[in-house]
């Protein structure tokens, strides 16, 4: 066995790795394990977001003088980041061709892993790794990315696990 994760890495490393070391190792299984932010351009939403909330607070004239009043800032601008992202989430899978660019070059991705794992006589199939965010919510804030994955999966035969449940209430 072989665990050839990349972190914060996106699907097209994995397409690279998995050519890189499919000779040397010779696999009967790939097993893609796929984080949800994996569908995303998670750097490019986040960056944005937390510098406007940090600008808007280093502008704020009574946030300069009260701890207090900063802490309470602060404590807003952190929920308002949380929902600004699972919002950017959802969207990055399910929103405009434009927001959804990087899921549609994950399918691919993910399609090309399978077909080069089938010609190397390898199984193939996704374990599906929930944002270990909300998981106390019902509905989980992230389900329409589940569907997403879901359906994307049954579509084009792919085995797959999704380990929220495992994770729900946690």
């Amino acid at each position: 066995m072989l665990n050839a994760g990349i972190a914060g890495s996106l699907t097209h490393r994995w397409v690279e790795a998995y050519v890189h070391l499919r000779e040397r190792f010779q696999p009967d299984l790939v097993l893609a394990v796929f984080f949800l932010r994996d569908g995303t351009e998670l750097e490019k939403a986040t960056a944005p977001i937390v510098a406007a909330e940090k600008r808007r607070i280093a502008e704020d004239p009574l946030a300069r003088i009260s701890v207090a009043y900063r802490y309470h800032l602060e404590r807003r601008a952190a929920i308002d980041i949380g929902g600004k992202l699972e919002r950017f989430f959802v969207d990055s899978y399910v929103g405009s061709p434009e927001d959804t660019a990087e899921w549609a070059r994950a399918q691919t991705n993910l399609m090309t892993l399978r077909r080069i794992a089938a010609a190397d006589g390898a199984r193939f199939g996704i374990a599906v790794f929930p944002l270990l965010y909300g998981l106390e919510s019902d509905p989980y804030p992230f389900e329409p990315i589940m569907q997403a994955l879901e359906r994307f999966c049954a579509a084009n035969g792919i085995p797959h696990l999704s380990l929220l449940p495992a994770f729900r209430g946690r």
